[in-house]
């Protein structure tokens, strides 16, 4: 019910049925279900779930509200080690019976621990033994694992069996599975719109018939925001600012600090993680000069960028990595052939680097794979950004721009914060800011003004090699940040009326103050200015905002210090 972006969403009504209700209707027509348990929290706020799950006829368990491994380790308390737990999330409402039974049997004939389609599914569940769940909650000690539950079987292969089935399997559609699941008002109508047009609650539709709609409607042109999401992208007014945490070249080509970062920036609640994607031999050559002159290592800019190379086999682990604790992959290419590597290991959208956004080959390139595509903006004059804009805009492409000073680190006087709203104003998409001051204001401020997208430096250290290290936010800072601009989203998608303050009356009360006397006054006395004090509370006196009408009065009867004056006592 406590649901970040649709609150109170597990009883929220999808056609007039509880979006909890279709799951577990769905839910039953398996077969190789036994029993159903609804696991939620212990707060309040979930009380109401506690009546609607005795209207299904299903089992209710109520546990920690941010531990949610080990609400499941004790939710299955009195199962066998070896039965099977299968994890359906009461967000997705059309799970697939004939799929997920087939990867039941898979799941079996296997001999897993755990077993997941690759990159998860709104269409299928999770499946994994008691044993697992109860070895996972004794041994990690991670937030993001307690709170998500099944990363730590896919980032722990060493120690658990884990079966990867393909995003393919039995016909699933990776590219329209985000449409499957309800976590904004905007995905609710869309889905509702879905059931309607297919009379989905009166006959029997299946998996092939919706994915059938959605090529349909996806391509026409009131369905922008639709397709957004068919890329799991929540950006705009309407969605939680995008953070992404810039990684560049802080692992300084080294594998093992690199995936430390992915899962130390799991932990700060961050939306993506970005890389950059260099291939020497295609980007530069032994006359680039370097930008910062802090290698001891590299004689040229070439070598630099050769020594920060990975092969395809590496950058698949690190995206395999970044899917298991829940980051989005990005990484930024400085080259055609990189954009060919990406393609090879998956990334959703692009980001392209100031520097590239007159290199419309490039550009070229990247609108071929009919991505979402964001830009910097930090070379760039508007001159030059309108014809870019106007080359992505005629080739249809999702376009985002960020506004981004190029200077490291970049000082207040440079941070071109004015710049977000006249983006906004002449390109009518998507706006957001790329920082480089190394301070956590700067992306506040920007948050606070509007920004839907942010990127920002992260290090370990601002003390270590690298050219952006200076530029850099601290994990630590990172963590603070995002908390910060979270709240800042929160309060702008909750403006305050101030033509009604009927919620304050209560408070009004206590704190608004009655009229008093000051000193004793006798019957007949004429009120003077300095006889009168204003007293809490509201309501035992006449109200000190009319002080002016009592002026010039003549009492009726003798009045001590500090008594409240009321009507009754003028004449």
């Amino acid at each position: 019910m406590l649901s970040k972006r649709l609150r109170g969403k597990s009883l929220m009504s999808v056609n007039e049925i509880p979006l909890l209700f279709r799951v577990v209707n769905v839910v039953k027509r398996m077969d190789f279900i036994d029993e159903i348990t609804v696991a939620t929290t212990d707060l309040i706020a979930d009380d109401p779930l506690e009546s609607a799950v005795k209207d299904l006829n299903v089992k209710l368990f109520r546990g920690d509200s941010l531990n949610v491994l080990n609400r499941f380790t004790e939710a299955a308390d009195d199962l066998d080690e070896h039965d099977t737990i299968v994890r359906f999330t009461a967000d997705n409402p059309l799970y697939s019976p004939s799929i997920s039974t087939e990867v039941y049997k898979k799941h079996l004939d296997a001999k897993a621990d755990y077993t997941h389609i690759d990159g998860l599914s709104h269409v299928v569940p999770e499946f994994f033994t008691v044993a697992a769940i109860r070895e996972a909650d004794k041994l990690t000690n991670s937030n993001f694992d307690k709170e998500h539950v099944t990363p730590f079987f896919r980032k722990n292969t060493h120690l658990f069996k884990v079966l990867k089935l393909p995003n393919d399997f039995e016909g699933l559609r990776p590219d329209l599975d985000p449409y499957f699941t309800i976590d904004t008002n905007d995905q609710l109508n869309a889905f509702e719109a879905m059931l309607s047009a297919l009379d989905y609650d009166n006959k029997a539709v299946h998996l092939p018939q919706l994915y059938q709609y959605l090529d349909t409607i996806k391509h026409q042109p009131h369905t922008d925001k639709l397709r957004i999401k068919l890329h799991n992208t929540y950006v705009g007014e309407d969605y939680p600012t995008y953070l992404i945490a810039e990684i560049g070249q802080a692992h300084d080509g080294s594998l093992g600090i690199l995936h430390s970062y992915i899962d130390a920036i799991a932990e700060t609640g961050v939306d993506a993680i970005k890389f950059q994607t260099h291939i020497a031999a295609a980007e530069s050559s032994k006359h680039e000069p370097f930008r910062v002159n802090f290698s001891y290592e590299d004689k040229t800019r070439f070598d630099y960028w050769k020594r920060m190379e990975f092969t395809k086999e590496q950058w698949k682990e690190i995206k395999s990595h970044c899917d298991d604790v829940g980051l989005e992959f990005m990484s930024s290419p400085f080259s055609n052939a990189a954009v060919d590597l990406l393609e090879e290991i998956g990334v959703k959208r692009y980001k392209v680097g100031s520097g590239e956004v007159n290199n419309f080959l490039l550009l070229e390139k990247i609108v071929r794979t009919k991505k979402p595509i964001i830009i910097s903006s930090g070379m760039s004059s508007y001159e030059e950004l309108d014809k870019t804009v106007e080359f992505l805009k005629r080739n249809n492409a999702d376009i985002s721009i960020l506004q981004c000073t190029t200077s490291y680190p970049t000082q207040p006087e440079q941070y071109g914060l004015n710049v977000i709203g006249e983006l906004k104003e002449r390109y009518n998409v998507p706006v957001g800011f790329s920082d480089h001051s190394a301070k956590m204001e700067t992306c506040i401020a920007a948050a606070t003004l509007g920004a839907e997208i942010l990127e920002f430096h992260t290090t370990f250290s601002r003390g270590i090699f690298g050219p952006d290290a200076k530029s850099s936010l601290t994990i630590d800072e990172l963590k603070k940040m995002v908390i910060a601009i979270r709240n800042i989203k929160k309060a702008l998608e909750h403006p305050i009326d101030k033509n009604d303050n009927s919620k304050f009356e209560a408070l009004k009360n206590i704190f608004e103050k009655s009229l008093s006397v000051n000193k004793d006054l006798p019957a007949g006395a004429i009120i003077k200015f300095d006889d009168l004090e204003a007293k809490k509370p509201k309501g035992y006196g006449i109200l000190a905002s009319q002080f002016n009408e009592v002026i010039g009065k003549k009492l009726k009867r003798n009045l001590k210090t500090w008594e409240f004056l009321n009507e009754k006592d003028l004449v």
